[in-house]
Protein backbone atom coordinates (compact mmCIF):
# COMPACT_ATOMS: atom_id res chain seq x y z
CA UNK A 1 0.00 0.00 0.00
CA UNK A 2 1.11 3.69 -0.71
CA UNK A 3 0.29 6.29 0.75
CA UNK A 4 -2.56 9.17 -0.42
CA UNK A 5 -0.93 12.10 -1.38
CA UNK A 6 -2.16 15.53 -3.19
CA UNK A 7 -0.72 14.25 -6.26
CA UNK A 8 -2.62 10.68 -5.93
CA UNK A 9 -5.37 12.18 -4.28
CA UNK A 10 -7.67 12.38 -7.27
CA UNK A 11 -7.60 8.42 -8.05
CA UNK A 12 -8.29 8.20 -3.95
CA UNK A 13 -11.63 9.99 -4.74
CA UNK A 14 -12.59 8.73 -7.82
CA UNK A 15 -12.91 4.84 -6.56
CA UNK A 16 -14.39 5.90 -3.42
CA UNK A 17 -17.40 8.44 -5.33
CA UNK A 18 -17.62 5.03 -7.78
CA UNK A 19 -18.03 2.87 -4.57
CA UNK A 20 -20.70 5.12 -2.92
CA UNK A 21 -22.91 6.56 -5.85
CA UNK A 22 -25.82 3.86 -5.02
CA UNK A 23 -24.77 3.18 -1.36
CA UNK A 24 -28.03 4.40 0.60
CA UNK A 25 -26.13 5.20 4.17
CA UNK A 26 -24.34 8.06 2.21
CA UNK A 27 -26.61 8.86 -0.32
CA UNK A 28 -28.75 10.32 2.48
CA UNK A 29 -26.90 13.12 3.17
CA UNK A 30 -26.36 14.55 -0.41
CA UNK A 31 -28.49 17.54 -1.74
CA UNK A 32 -32.09 15.96 -3.92
CA UNK A 33 -31.19 17.59 -7.04
CA UNK A 34 -29.20 16.64 -10.70
CA UNK A 35 -25.61 17.09 -9.56
CA UNK A 36 -25.63 13.67 -7.57
CA UNK A 37 -22.23 12.64 -8.85
CA UNK A 38 -20.76 15.96 -8.16
CA UNK A 39 -22.30 16.18 -5.14
CA UNK A 40 -20.62 12.56 -4.20
CA UNK A 41 -17.19 13.28 -5.35
CA UNK A 42 -17.49 16.38 -2.97
CA UNK A 43 -18.47 13.96 0.02
CA UNK A 44 -15.56 11.31 -0.39
CA UNK A 45 -13.35 14.43 -1.21
CA UNK A 46 -14.26 15.08 2.73
CA UNK A 47 -13.87 11.36 3.34
CA UNK A 48 -10.15 11.09 2.11
CA UNK A 49 -9.32 14.85 3.36
CA UNK A 50 -9.97 14.05 6.62
CA UNK A 51 -8.14 10.31 6.27
CA UNK A 52 -5.14 12.03 4.98
CA UNK A 53 -5.24 14.64 7.83
CA UNK A 54 -4.87 11.57 10.18
CA UNK A 55 -2.20 10.05 8.38
CA UNK A 56 -4.56 6.90 7.27
CA UNK A 57 -5.22 7.34 3.76
CA UNK A 58 -3.79 4.75 1.71
CA UNK A 59 -3.77 3.46 -1.89
CA UNK A 60 -3.40 -0.32 -3.32
CA UNK A 61 -0.18 -0.45 -5.51
CA UNK A 62 -2.02 -1.22 -8.71
CA UNK A 63 -4.04 2.39 -7.92
CA UNK A 64 -7.35 0.51 -7.77
CA UNK A 65 -8.18 0.58 -4.02
CA UNK A 66 -8.65 2.71 -1.31
CA UNK A 67 -8.47 2.07 2.32
CA UNK A 68 -9.10 4.90 4.53
CA UNK A 69 -8.24 4.33 8.38
CA UNK A 70 -9.42 6.91 11.05
CA UNK A 71 -7.60 6.16 14.48
CA UNK A 72 -10.31 8.14 16.54
CA UNK A 73 -7.54 9.31 19.09
CA UNK A 74 -5.72 11.33 15.85
CA UNK A 75 -6.49 15.11 15.73
CA UNK A 76 -6.75 17.38 13.01
CA UNK A 77 -6.82 21.23 13.74
CA UNK A 78 -9.89 22.63 14.62
CA UNK A 79 -9.71 25.16 11.98
CA UNK A 80 -8.60 22.55 9.01
CA UNK A 81 -11.87 20.65 10.42
CA UNK A 82 -13.97 23.57 10.07
CA UNK A 83 -12.42 24.30 6.56
CA UNK A 84 -13.45 20.85 5.25
CA UNK A 85 -16.88 20.87 6.98
CA UNK A 86 -18.13 23.90 5.69
CA UNK A 87 -16.80 23.06 1.95
CA UNK A 88 -18.78 19.94 2.57
CA UNK A 89 -22.23 21.49 3.55
CA UNK A 90 -21.70 24.45 0.60
CA UNK A 91 -21.09 21.56 -2.29
CA UNK A 92 -22.21 18.17 -1.29
CA UNK A 93 -25.65 18.67 1.11
CA UNK A 94 -26.21 22.26 1.79
CA UNK A 95 -26.50 23.30 5.12
CA UNK A 96 -30.15 22.14 5.73
CA UNK A 97 -28.82 19.07 6.14
CA UNK A 98 -26.41 20.22 9.14
CA UNK A 99 -28.85 18.94 12.41
CA UNK A 100 -29.04 15.75 10.56
CA UNK A 101 -25.01 15.33 10.07
CA UNK A 102 -24.81 16.00 13.89
CA UNK A 103 -27.91 13.95 14.89
CA UNK A 104 -26.31 10.77 13.28
CA UNK A 105 -22.81 11.67 14.32
CA UNK A 106 -24.02 11.48 17.82
CA UNK A 107 -25.71 8.43 17.04
CA UNK A 108 -22.93 6.86 15.33
CA UNK A 109 -20.09 7.90 18.45
CA UNK A 110 -22.12 6.76 20.95
CA UNK A 111 -22.46 2.86 19.53
CA UNK A 112 -18.36 3.30 18.75
CA UNK A 113 -17.73 3.89 22.42
CA UNK A 114 -14.87 5.63 23.53
CA UNK A 115 -12.17 2.59 23.36
CA UNK A 116 -9.41 3.18 21.44
CA UNK A 117 -10.16 1.73 18.05
CA UNK A 118 -9.49 2.00 14.38
CA UNK A 119 -12.22 2.97 12.16
CA UNK A 120 -12.08 1.82 8.52
CA UNK A 121 -13.39 2.21 5.00
CA UNK A 122 -12.59 0.25 2.10
CA UNK A 123 -13.09 0.85 -1.48
CA UNK A 124 -12.06 -1.32 -4.83
CA UNK A 125 -12.81 -0.70 -8.30
CA UNK A 126 -13.67 -1.98 -11.00
CA UNK A 127 -10.53 -1.77 -12.60
CA UNK A 128 -8.56 -4.49 -10.21
CA UNK A 129 -6.66 -7.70 -11.53
CA UNK A 130 -8.83 -10.47 -10.23
CA UNK A 131 -8.65 -10.48 -6.65
CA UNK A 132 -5.30 -9.08 -5.96
CA UNK A 133 -6.44 -5.23 -4.98
CA UNK A 134 -8.60 -7.13 -2.64
CA UNK A 135 -6.39 -9.56 -1.15
CA UNK A 136 -3.31 -6.75 -0.32
CA UNK A 137 -6.20 -4.40 1.34
CA UNK A 138 -7.72 -7.42 3.45
CA UNK A 139 -3.87 -7.95 4.74
CA UNK A 140 -2.65 -4.22 5.61
CA UNK A 141 -5.84 -3.65 7.25
CA UNK A 142 -5.27 -7.05 9.61
CA UNK A 143 -1.86 -6.28 9.61
CA UNK A 144 -2.24 -2.97 10.65
CA UNK A 145 -4.80 -3.80 13.60
CA UNK A 146 -1.99 -6.33 14.58
CA UNK A 147 0.85 -3.38 14.91
CA UNK A 148 -0.90 -1.14 16.66
CA UNK A 149 -3.13 -3.69 18.78
CA UNK A 150 -6.54 -1.81 18.15
CA UNK A 151 -9.73 -3.40 17.49
CA UNK A 152 -10.98 -2.37 14.22
CA UNK A 153 -14.65 -0.94 13.44
CA UNK A 154 -17.03 -0.91 10.29
CA UNK A 155 -20.21 0.18 9.82
CA UNK A 156 -22.13 -1.19 6.68
CA UNK A 157 -26.39 -1.22 5.28
CA UNK A 158 -25.89 -3.78 3.70
CA UNK A 159 -26.89 -7.36 4.68
CA UNK A 160 -24.52 -9.05 2.40
CA UNK A 161 -21.55 -6.87 3.35
CA UNK A 162 -22.48 -7.84 6.77
CA UNK A 163 -22.50 -11.57 5.94
CA UNK A 164 -19.26 -11.11 4.66
CA UNK A 165 -17.49 -9.14 7.51
CA UNK A 166 -18.81 -11.92 9.85
CA UNK A 167 -17.35 -14.64 7.48
CA UNK A 168 -13.69 -12.79 8.45
CA UNK A 169 -13.86 -12.47 11.76
CA UNK A 170 -15.92 -9.19 12.47
CA UNK A 171 -18.82 -9.86 15.22
CA UNK A 172 -22.23 -7.65 14.54
CA UNK A 173 -22.48 -5.89 18.25
CA UNK A 174 -25.29 -2.93 17.45
CA UNK A 175 -27.60 -1.54 14.82
CA UNK A 176 -29.38 1.71 14.03
CA UNK A 177 -32.20 2.34 11.55
CA UNK A 178 -31.05 5.82 10.01
CA UNK A 179 -33.86 8.39 11.32
CA UNK A 180 -36.01 9.10 8.70
CA UNK A 181 -35.31 5.80 6.41
CA UNK A 182 -36.45 2.34 6.53
CA UNK A 183 -32.50 2.02 6.43
CA UNK A 184 -30.34 -0.11 9.15
CA UNK A 185 -27.08 0.21 9.81
CA UNK A 186 -25.06 -1.99 11.34
CA UNK A 187 -21.99 -1.53 13.49
CA UNK A 188 -19.39 -4.48 13.37
CA UNK A 189 -15.89 -4.87 15.13
CA UNK A 190 -12.57 -6.93 14.63
CA UNK A 191 -10.25 -7.51 17.81
CA UNK A 192 -6.95 -8.67 16.47
CA UNK A 193 -5.21 -11.36 17.86
CA UNK A 194 -3.25 -9.34 20.40
CA UNK A 195 -6.74 -8.81 21.80
CA UNK A 196 -8.20 -12.46 21.54
CA UNK A 197 -9.85 -12.06 18.47
CA UNK A 198 -10.43 -13.95 15.11
CA UNK A 199 -7.72 -14.64 11.91
CA UNK A 200 -9.00 -13.81 8.58
CA UNK A 201 -9.56 -16.58 6.21
CA UNK A 202 -8.57 -16.64 2.39
CA UNK A 203 -10.62 -14.72 -0.31
CA UNK A 204 -13.23 -16.61 -2.67
CA UNK A 205 -11.67 -16.80 -5.78
CA UNK A 206 -15.40 -16.63 -7.30
CA UNK A 207 -15.87 -12.69 -6.05
CA UNK A 208 -17.42 -10.44 -8.49
CA UNK A 209 -15.11 -7.25 -9.60
CA UNK A 210 -17.71 -5.01 -10.03
CA UNK A 211 -17.58 -1.50 -8.41
CA UNK A 212 -17.90 -2.32 -4.62
CA UNK A 213 -16.97 -1.60 -1.54
CA UNK A 214 -13.99 -4.39 -1.00
CA UNK A 215 -15.35 -5.99 1.68
CA UNK A 216 -18.23 -6.80 -1.09
CA UNK A 217 -15.23 -8.95 -3.07
CA UNK A 218 -14.93 -11.33 0.15
CA UNK A 219 -18.70 -12.54 0.04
Amino acid sequence: MIKITPTNKEIAIKIAAEAFIDNPSMNWFLKNDDKKEQRMYSLCDYCVSVAMEKKGGFLSNDLNGITLIYKNDAKISFWEYVKLLFKLLNKASGWIKLPELLHRQHQVSKRRGDKLSLYVLLFASNRTNGNSTAYEMKDFIFEYSDKMKLPIYVETASRKTKVAYERYGFQTYDSWELTGTSTVLWFLKYENKNNGGGVSAPIDESASTKVHTVYEEFA
